[in-house]
């Protein structure tokens, strides 16, 4: 493949791309293979025409969503045989600005992560994050105006972390009597040496993130975007909302005064899915740094110990609500800065709800609720959702926590236990499935749904039938394609569900990469 070339009226200071092209047959290296990105200005003279014909390199297995950023298949290399997931950049037709500056930034970025050798412990930390193989292209036709497409080609996963989740607690409940009338199972839905395997991995993935030469915000964090192999691991995908920031004061240990150096570089708020947002934001801070990851990252880290989400609201007044009443109000002393933010008055001094509003935290009384008692995971989850941001532990510190070591272990990769393909679309077409038909053999259990719409419960009806569907708006969208806000980059659903692998969407015999419908 060969170096996408960027026009000279794109470019910083307006000079043109030159950049070193690896051999035409092999994937991206990215040590190699730098695109500069444009700060301002158009970038509909980015041209891939030097890339390989995604034709030529890739066979296409199946469908597996569409999104707002584009379209997501599962393919299969025509010369190593290896399958992969391929992500067609959306191109608006009345598109005035060129090819999508998100595509470009995470492009940017993932080249930039994948050429990092880091380590933390002879940890390769760029062994976290998803890997964009290379960029293809296809042909213009009638079918695209001409105008050809651009795909972003990545690993395969067999799994994201929300998937994951949602069998396990699947399994669970459908291990209770069927007089227990659809109750929750209380079994947690992973055992505690799986959840420190995959956290630690997270942590190392954000600790390159925030290393001092990269200084990157993921700001989507959330179990959709975390993918998982068969092996136990997991990486962090979709760098759709990414971006880098200005240095922090900060030290490695954390991720104090990460806004310092940010006084002029204002940013949006309107990023992190509800259920992983941080309160800086919901009150409308727009200077942050990566200490919006570090409380994302603790939102997951107690969903995934436990099944259920920490803070589930339906929209952000009611999510500012649950996390005033587990952490306490928002003041002067205990987050400075907060009574400025715009939303503060709103959300926090007149909120309908404000005299419920603990004066300090219940962190713990909240954790032991969802069944989280052990004294190091608690403390590290403390550290993490800190109201104040500049007390957030950072992630190289939090990779190194005392948690992490203590009984019971945490598994090795050889430990890990492996499932069926198991991904937010296809498990939640298995749910729709149910509700029209009945579990098989039949049951009655009650089942979670994390979407768009907050969390819906299906009771399922004795083998045979629906039973009601109760569902609250708010929480995290649907998202394991591979991009866009949710995925890889570009895909708001993402995988689909279905026949091939788990995914869905039909599988033609010749499928065209160019076919617009399933």
């Amino acid at each position: 493949m060969t170096t996408p070339q960027v026009g000279a009226s794109s470019l910083t200071g307006g000079t043109a791309a030159a950049s070193a092209r690896p051999p035409a047959k092999y994937s991206m290296v990215p040590s190699e293979w730098k695109l500069e990105l444009p700060d301002m200005g158009r970038t509909d003279n980015v041209d891939f025409g030097g890339c390989r014909r995604i034709e030529d390199a890739y066979e296409r297995i199946n469908y597996l969503g569409q999104g707002t950023y584009g379209d997501v298949f599962r393919a299969k290399d025509r010369e190593t045989g290896e399958i992969v997931a391929v992500k067609r950049i959306k191109m608006e037709t009345d598109n005035k600005e060129g090819f999508p500056i998100t595509a470009l930034r995470e492009i940017k970025i993932l080249s930039k992560l994948a050429a990092s050798d880091e380590k933390i412990n002879e940890e390769l930390l760029r062994d976290n994050i998803i890997k964009l193989r290379e960029i293809v292209r296809s042909d213009g036709h009638d079918s695209n105006n001409n105008k050809g497409s651009v795909y972003m080609v990545f690993d395969y996963m067999d799994h994201d972390m929300a998937g994951l989740l949602d069998r396990a607690n699947r399994e669970k409940a459908s291990k209770l009597a069927p007089g227990k009338g659809g109750a929750r199972s209380a079994e947690p839905p992973f055992a505690i040496g799986q959840v420190k395997r995959y956290m630690k991995q997270l942590f190392l993935g954000l600790a390159l993130l925030q290393t001092p030469k990269n200084n990157i915000l993921h700001r989507d964090l959330k179990n959709a975007n975390l993918l998982v192999s068969n092996r136990g691991e997991l990486k962090i995908a979709d760098f759709g909302l990414a971006r880098g920031v200005l240095q922090s004061k900060g030290g490695d240990e954390g991720v104090k005064d990460a806004p310092t150096n940010q006084k002029n570089l204002l940013m949006t708020n309107r990023v992190i899915t509800l259920w992983y947002r941080p309160p800086e934001l919901l009150m409308g801070a727009d200077n942050y740094g990566k200490e919006v990851d570090m409380w994302s990252a603790g939102c997951i880290m107690a969903e995934i110990l436990s099944g259920r989400p920490l803070f589930a609201g339906k929209d952000e007044n009611s999510q500012m609500e649950l996390i005033c009443k587990v952490l306490g109000r928002p003041t002067e002393e205990n987050m400075p800065g907060c009574t400025s933010l715009k939303g503060y008055t709103a959300m926090v001094a007149e909120h309908s709800a404000a005299r419920s509003f603990p004066t300090q935290s219940k962190l713990a009384a909240r954790l032991a609720e969802l069944r989280i008692i052990d004294p190091l995971a608690v403390a590290l989850l403390d550290n993490l959702l800190s109201l104040d941001p500049t007390k957030r532990m950072g992630a190289a510190a939090a990779a190194a926590h005392a948690w992490f070591s203590a009984e019971p272990k945490m598994f090795s990769l050889d430990q890990m236990p492996k499932y069926e393909t198991s991904h937010e679309l296809s498990m939640k077409k298995k749910r729709q499935a149910e509700q029209a038909f009945g579990p098989p053999g039949g049951g009655g259990s009650q089942m979670q749904q994390q979407h768009q719409g907050g969390t819906q419960y299906y009771n399922g009806g004795g083998g045979g039938g629906g039973g009601d569907t109760r569902q609250r708006r708010g929480g995290p969208p649907p998202g394991y394609g591979y991009g866009g806000s949710q995925g890889y980059g570009g895909s708001q659903q993402g995988y689909g569900g279905g026949s091939v692998g788990g995914y869905g969407g039909s599988q033609p015999s010749k499928p065209s990469w160019e076919r617009e419908k399933r």
